[in-house]
């Protein structure tokens, strides 16, 4: 699972990162505007690989930092705010820049894949710099042992385990060879193992947890999600499990659960792929617009 997630200003502004061809023609036809992509991590995957699978130094793509290090700036990033203050600073980007209502009942998070876990991460980290949130066939509830799974199959690159099915390479190609770097499983969240706390950080940073989820009071919540094997049956899951604790805390939400595809677009066959995420793009947007029209 890769994280892909945008930020939606004024009318809508999508990734100009790895953006399919379904969706880059949608955001001609509807004049929007490439952003800068939102990735917890960076878009890691960009990387220029050089002998043996290792990245380039030249790369301009972030370097993965030793899991002892990891650590270190995950602590010491909590301890500043600063994955708070990253999206606030990407908004400023983006309302310097852009036309642009620069309020949060015009501004939106919108995330596919892993990335729908940091639309909601960022939604609930700046409940006053997002009004909309949303999230594609999204790794939403790390408390679930198969998200955390699809998390540690990128950290570790596990070849073939999601690589083939979620990507636009056809699987069986061998185009996912040596897929992305690889890392300790504790590098990103810390420990995902549930002994004696250890994965702590993981419960901490669960969007799903009904406390996070609850600094998303006053934020209008869409979801999408497929049902199909060997990942959106799970992000469905997930995706339900949000829904139902949203539907407990009485907050605004909904899901879009459009099963084998059938129902959302020829495209679509309800897997984990842009054949659904850019026809869900597509339903979304016009309702956005009209949360923007009517927030004035």
């Amino acid at each position: 699972m890769k994280a892909h997630a945008c930020t939606l200003a004024r009318r809508c502004v999508l990734p100009s990162c790895q953006v399919s061809a379904a969706v880059g023609m949608m955001a001609f036809r509807l004049r929007l505007t490439p952003s800068l992509p939102l990735l917890p991590e960076g878009c890691v995957r960009g990387a220029r690989r050089g002998p043996g699978g290792r990245r380039d130094s030249g790369s301009r793509t972030p370097r993965l930092p030793a899991p002892a290090t990891a650590r270190r700036r995950q602590r010491r990033e909590r301890r500043r705010g600063s994955r708070s203050a990253g999206s606030a600073a990407i908004a400023r980007i983006i309302d310097a820049n852009l036309r642009t209502l620069a309020d949060k009942g015009h501004r939106a998070v919108v995330g596919l894949s892993m990335g729908g876990y940091g639309a909601l991460h960022y939604g609930e980290a700046r409940p006053d710099l997002f009004g909309h949130v949303a999230s594609l066939s999204g790794g939403i509830d790390l408390g679930m042992a198969e998200i955390r799974a699809a998390v540690l199959a990128t950290e570790l690159n596990i070849t073939g385990a999601w690589c083939a099915v979620s990507t636009s390479s056809p699987a069986g190609t061998g185009r996912c060879t040596g897929y992305g770097p690889y890392v300790d499983s504790d590098a990103i969240f810390g420990s995902p193992y549930p002994v004696f706390n250890a994965d702590h950080v993981w419960n901490e940073l669960n969007p799903a947890a009904p406390a996070n989820l609850a600094r998303l009071a006053g934020a209008d919540v869409t979801l999408y999600t497929g049902n199909q094997l060997p990942i959106d049956h799970f992000t469905e899951i997930a995706s339900k499990n949000v829904k139902a604790r949203l539907d407990g805390l009485g907050l605004r939400r909904r899901l879009v659960d459009y099963g084998n595809g059938s129902v959302l677009a020829p495209s679509c066959d309800g897997g984990h792929n842009y054949g659904c995420w850019a026809p869900a793009i597509a339903d979304y947007i016009p309702q956005l617009q009209a949360a923007f029209a009517a927030a004035g």
